[in-house]
């Protein structure tokens, strides 16, 4: 398991050829706002397929 030069383990690692050539850009947009919540201590659902949450997900990053 890859770790950081301090010791915390990575979450997650991307193959940068893989988010476009899959069409699932939307993922880390929700890694990213994943990542917002654990550091304001709150949980978000968001809906798959649904861009409405977009505007305020945004605000959150």
């Amino acid at each position: 398991m890859p770790y950081l030069q301090y010791g915390r383990p990575i979450d997650m690692v991307f193959n940068l050829l893989g988010i476009p050539s899959r069409m699932n850009v939307e993922q880390l947009f929700e890694c990213l706002l994943g990542l917002a919540g654990s550091l304001l201590n709150r949980y978000y659902r968001i809906a798959p397929f649904d861009e409405r949450y977009e505007q305020e997900a945004s605000r959150k990053l």
